[in-house]
């Protein structure tokens, strides 16, 4: 977080607040803050604590004002290329109206986008749940799992320095109760053959992963360089070739944890809805030369 003049600005408006929702924002803002935010940030909490607020007690709040409901529905999409996952929580009081939060992630860059509704009956929410996945297969994970991932996701906004959503900021609190819990595959991994990388190359869950974009600036890089390859030697490239000398250009050591996130989620998915066969071959993929190789 940048040091400016409107973040002064809402530093100042905080630390006279006497909000213990204050004490939380700030108190969790100094995490990623770096000097001379930070001594600014104390200031604030130091108002705060003077005015007899000395403890974050945001979780018990929230878990009063949550206790009117539960968590109903939670659903994710099949990692696209990009790793993207589009996500839908949802809690439903005793009179049935439902809460509601859609958020896109990406492990890469965190938070992207989202939106919420307060109040809804569970006929539009079916409605609005079937238009955000475009009517496509959707997985229907634990509320824990949901935390987990945002969670993660948070942090890798925090550490890009990229912005929260707005929207999110305003909805995160409706999952304030919940613990976050990993989701696990329970399978074994095996030594996969060339032959199950051809099938697995042809698999429809796969298509959206093949490099068809400027998915990087790696990639981006690989594309211009492998062109003037082509320009140079009167296209007379030997692909496999090139790919292999460029393999660690493309896949860097963090594009490579990427990739493993990508795959070991997918096996995960693949496990909930019975397809054990299928995701132990995801899971099984980790770093395979031949297989990432195939989709470039």
């Amino acid at each position: 977080y940048k040091d400016t003049r409107v973040g002064d600005t809402a530093l100042e408006i905080l630390g006279r607040t006497k909000s213990q929702l204050a004490f939380h924002a700030l108190d969790s803002s100094k995490k990623y803050a770096a000097e001379p935010l930070v001594s600014k940030i104390n200031k604030a909490l130091s108002e705060l604590k003077l005015s007899g607020i000395r403890v974050d007690n945001t979780l018990e709040f929230y878990k009063n004002v949550l206790a009117e409901s539960k968590p109903y529905k939670s659903y994710i999409s099949f990692p696209d290329g990009h790793g993207n996952l589009a996500i839908i929580f949802s809690r439903i009081r005793q009179n049935k109206t439902l809460q509601f939060l859609a958020i896109v992630i990406n492990p890469r860059y965190g938070i992207l986008d989202a939106f919420g509704f307060n109040a809804m009956n569970e006929r539009d929410f079916f409605k609005i749940v079937d238009k955000f996945y475009n009517y496509q297969e959707k997985y229907e994970i634990p509320p824990e799992v949901v935390k987990y991932l945002l969670s993660q996701a948070l942090e890798s906004s925090y550490i890009n320095g990229e912005p929260i959503p707005y929207e999110y900021i305003c909805w995160e609190s409706i999952l304030l109760d919940i613990e976050p819990s990993r989701p696990e595959v329970t399978l074994e991994k095996k030594e996969l053959n060339q032959k199950d990388i051809d099938k697995l190359c042809l698999n429809e869950y796969v298509q959206n992963w093949f490099f068809v974009e400027i998915t990087s600036p790696e990639f981006k890089n690989f594309i211009e360089k492998l062109s003037k390859e082509f320009k140079s030697n009167n296209f007379n490239v030997d692909l496999d070739k090139f790919i292999a000398d460029n393999f660690d250009s493309i896949y860097t050591a963090k594009e490579l944890a990427y990739q493993i996130v990508k795959f070991n989620f997918a096996a995960y998915l693949r496990q909930l809805k019975g397809d054990e066969k299928l995701a132990e071959i995801f899971y099984s993929l980790n770093t395979n030369y031949a297989f990432l190789t195939n989709i470039i």
